[in-house]
């Protein structure tokens, strides 16, 4: 036995079967609540226009986490009906210690985070996603400031090795932190303004500026200085600054977070900073 009409069909074989709406339904009448297929998913819509995804409200079928600097594909598994990609831009490295004890770098900015829904209509028959991330900003030398991280970018790509497929985001990296002989000024953070979502929806958020250092300015010795700290990401942390005793690499950031500033005591004795950590892309598949 079976019941139909033009948009659902009622089978003792395959069971009920609904029209692709290619759209939102209709707000029901109070009382009521609608399901309805748009897009090759299920939703529920209630009498006061709540729309629920039914088919997203459980676990992700799988994960991946990518932070290998340079090129990485993932397969786009057969059944995925939505890709939730969240990501962090490197950060930028602490700056140098400066000449003058007293002195002291700042702390590198931590890169941007972004974080982007992929509908099956995007994903169409797209077989692989393309991640690319750059290395964290240099650690500064004693009169160098931090160097600037790299952008974070995810595209399709045709094959695993494709890299010209059409691109699904861009974040911006955390910037240098400056030496302690020229203000040591914590690094700019990673900016929504450069960066952007080009496939999908989503958010991007700011990453964090880097802590001051300072510019001692005369010539003295001072061992309790300490570098900037660098600034901490949505997925990771920045590094600690250097002491008067500790290089600041011996405790680094993760995930995004910026460098930490190094440390001048005296003219001769000085504590390095750290490079900007390097970014990641965390991939949930539905």
């Amino acid at each position: 036995m079976s019941f139909f009409n033009a948009d659902i069909l009622v089978s003792s074989t395959d069971g009920l079967l609904l029209k692709d709406l290619g759209d939102n339904a209709t707000t029901p009448s109070s009382g009521y609540g609608s399901v309805y297929v748009n897009d090759d998913a299920i939703y529920f819509k209630s009498d006061g226009g709540n729309t629920t995804n039914l088919l997203t409200n459980n676990f992700p079928n799988s994960i991946e986490t990518i932070n290998t600097i340079g090129n990485t594909w993932v397969a786009i598994p057969s059944n995925t009906k939505l890709i939730l990609l969240k990501s962090c831009a490197s950060g930028g490295g602490g700056g140098g210690p400066g000449t003058t004890g007293g002195d002291s770098g700042g702390g590198g900015g931590s890169g941007a985070y972004s974080e982007v829904y992929l509908k099956s209509g995007d994903i169409a028959s797209n077989p692989y996603l393309n991640i690319s991330i750059g290395a964290g900003g240099t650690a500064g030398s004693t009169e160098g400031n931090g160097g600037n991280g790299s952008d974070l970018t995810i595209k399709f790509a045709s094959s695993n090795t494709d890299t010209s497929g059409d691109q699904i985001s861009l974040v911006d990296p955390g910037k240098g932190g400056y030496h302690g002989n020229n203000y040591g000024r914590g690094g700019i953070n990673g900016k929504l303004a450069d960066s952007s979502i080009d496939i999908g929806i989503g958010i991007i958020l700011n990453g964090r500026v880097g802590d001051q250092g300072r510019d001692q300015g005369g010539s003295t010795s001072n061992n309790y200085s300490t570098g900037g700290n660098g600034g901490d990401s949505m997925l990771g942390c920045g590094a600690i600054g250097a002491t008067g005793s500790t290089n600041s690499n011996f405790l680094t950031g993760e995930y995004g977070g910026g460098g930490g500033g190094g440390v001048s005591n005296s003219s001769s004795n000085k504590k390095l900073p750290s490079a900007g950590a390097t970014g990641v892309c965390f991939i949930y598949f539905y």
